[in-house]
């Protein structure tokens, strides 16, 4: 998403986003958020988003299956865990992500910034994923490794586990 922004915004005329920036301000965020953030007018927001979308598209269509998160899915379906999507990401991104990293087929469903009003840090996103899976508050485990991700989480009082990348989710971890 770093990337994509960043070679949207250069397309238009725009000055990128620094990685310190992103890291600190941006990461997380839908789209839209950081246009909005980054104070650009409307009409050249619609472009740079329309273009973002177009190249993050493209970058999704070169991932490569996440054998390590398949086991540890395939693993909580056999102890019949609900397992859901939380993204802030647009639903075709999500639904694109998780048939390339072969994730899609261990996921009950999946919410997008587009399924709801508020995205993160609003906990909304993870509100529907608990209505959908008729689950309680305390019984329901976030893993996000967003920052707007986890404020989001915490506001739910749901239990949160916090990670920095896909290598660190394990079955160990969820179960």
């Amino acid at each position: 998403h770093y990337q994509a922004l960043n070679e949207a915004l250069v397309t238009v005329g725009q000055e990128a986003v620094s990685r310190e920036d992103h890291e600190g301000k941006f990461n997380g965020l839908s789209t839209k958020q950081k246009l909005q953030l980054l104070g650009i007018p409307t009409d050249l927001a619609n472009r740079i988003y329309q273009e973002k979308q177009r190249i993050t598209n493209e970058e999704v269509l070169k991932l490569e299956p996440v054998e390590q998160l398949k086991e540890v899915l395939r693993k909580l379906k056999e102890d019949g865990v609900i397992l859901a999507c939380a993204s802030n990401s647009i639903r075709s991104t999500v639904k694109n992500a998780l048939l390339k990293t072969g994730l899609l087929e261990y996921i009950d469903f999946y919410f997008s910034n587009e399924d709801v009003k508020n995205p993160k840090p609003s906990p909304e996103i993870y509100y529907r994923c608990m209505i959908a899976a008729d689950a309680a508050v305390a019984e329901t485990i976030i893993v996000e490794d967003g920052e707007y991700g986890k404020q989001a989480a915490l506001k739910t009082g749901a239990k949160l586990i916090p990670v920095t990348c896909p290598e660190e989710v394990t079955y160990e971890l969820l179960s």
